[in-house]
């Protein structure tokens, strides 16, 4: 197998502790959720052509979706104490919410890094409230129940804001 290059913004714990990630000849529409910000890893090593912030009616559902299916898991995990079970998820769909965040603003993610991630998210115009405080808490205690529910929260207050990109890319394509 193959492996793909991390690009350096991204190649930072807890989401990744090497630069390499294998590569699987086939990646489905549904992979990318599975691994922190994969559809960015596969665009910037030309595994796919369009990039995913140019998409956003396509993939930020995608990541809607997941979020619903595997929150109640991580707050099963969290309600029965296991921290250790619940933090891959934790990280996975922190590395989700980050692109979908981005990919509202129509941004590939600018960083992984906890102390970068306020000011680049504080840069972008379609973000929830409080996203760099909350979001920098998170990376930092990605096994900590307080940030499942800052995630939660963040879920919700994104999904209000793909309400208004979907407007106004609807908008844009009947222009």
């Amino acid at each position: 197998m193959a492996e793909l290059v991390i690009p350096d913004q991204l190649a930072v714990l807890p989401f990744y502790a090497s630069r390499y990630l294998e590569f699987k000849e086939e990646w489905g529409d549904n992979d990318f959720v599975q691994y922190p910000f994969l559809a960015e890893i596969l665009w910037h090593n030309e595994k796919i052509i369009i990039p995913p912030w140019n998409l956003p009616l396509r993939y930020v559902p995608q990541i809607h979706y997941a979020w619903e299916e595997e929150g109640q898991w991580i707050e099963s995990y969290f309600s029965k104490r296991d921290r250790k079970a619940a933090r891959p998820y934790m990280i996975k769909h922190t590395a989700n919410l980050l692109s979908a965040i981005s990919w509202m603003n129509h941004r590939e993610v600018p960083t992984a890094s906890p102390d970068l991630l306020q000011t680049e998210f504080n840069k972008m115009n379609k973000v929830p409230m409080n996203m760099g405080d909350r979001i920098r808490f998170i990376v930092q205690n990605p096994d900590h129940y307080l940030s499942f529910n800052q995630l939660k929260g963040l879920f919700i207050e994104s999904k209000k804001q793909f309400a208004m990109v979907k407007i106004e890319e609807r908008q844009n394509d009947t222009k």
